[in-house]
């Protein structure tokens, strides 16, 4: 039996490492991300890092969202999303810049 977090990353890193954006869309459309934990939320922030907005609209709306909540909720500390929000800036600027995306 698999974990949830390791299902996530297997099925929604799966989506985004073959740029398969109108199920990655689908999946992320169907989060509730207010009932959703920390981890799984975290999760997908981490396997949607390399998407840009040209490639999904969508994912700068799941990725407020999720941030918005996670901020939201006791105990929450910013260094969780920061870190994810610096290197994805940084990865889809230099994806762009070598014309990867």
């Amino acid at each position: 039996m698999m974990d949830p977090l390791d299902d996530l990353y297997d099925s929604v890193g799966d989506l985004v490492e073959v740029r398969d954006f109108t199920r990655l869309e689908a999946e992320l459309r169907e989060v509730d991300i207010p009932s959703t934990n920390i981890d799984i939320l975290l999760g997908y922030l981490t396997c949607i890092l390399s998407v840009s907005n040209s490639e999904l609209s969508y994912v700068q709306d799941f990725r407020d969202a999720a941030v918005a909540e996670l901020s939201s909720r006791p105990h929450y500390e910013p260094a969780l999303t920061h870190g994810l929000e610096e290197y994805s800036s940084k990865a889809r600027d230099a994806s762009e810049f070598l014309g990867l995306l």
